[in-house]
C-alpha cells in the first residue's frame, strides 16, 4: 500500500510512504483480498481515528481455519517517520488516521 499526501496549495506539495498489507495465514488455502487494488482518499487535517477505508479478505478454510487477520508493517526501504500515520483493524480489516498527518 503507498499512502500519497498532497494538499490543495499553489503548488500542491505532496508527500508518501509504502506499507506491505499482510493478511496471515496458518493453513492450506492462501486468503484472497476482495479486489486488486483500493483507493482511499483522507484530508491531510483528519484528526486520529478518522475511518480511510477497509480492505476485505476472505479465506475459503472452514471454522476457525477461515478467520483473516491484517497488519500494517512499514517496508524496509521506508525509512520515513510516517510509517505511524496509520493503522488497521485486524479483525475488520479497517484503516484509520492514527496520528497527525
Amino acid at each position: 500500500m503507498t499512502v500519497v499526501c498532497t494538499d490543495g496549495g499553489s503548488p500542491p506539495l505532496s508527500s508518501n510512504t509504502s506499507f506491505e498489507v499482510l493478511v496471515d495465514d496458518i493453513n492450506d488455502n492462501d486468503p484472497r483480498l476482495s479486489r486488486p487494488h483500493y483507493v482511499f482518499r483522507v484530508a491531510e487535517n483528519s484528526p486520529p481515528g478518522t475511518r480511510v477505508g477497509t480492505v476485505l479478505a476472505d479465506d475459503p478454510d472452514l471454522g476457525p481455519n477461515g478467520s483473516v487477520s491484517f497488519y500494517l508493517v512499514p517496508r524496509e526501504s521506508d525509512e520515513s517517520s510516517d510509517s505511524d500515520a496509520f493503522q488497521i483493524d485486524p479483525a475488520t480489516g479497517v484503516i484509520t488516521v492514527a496520528a497527525g498527518l
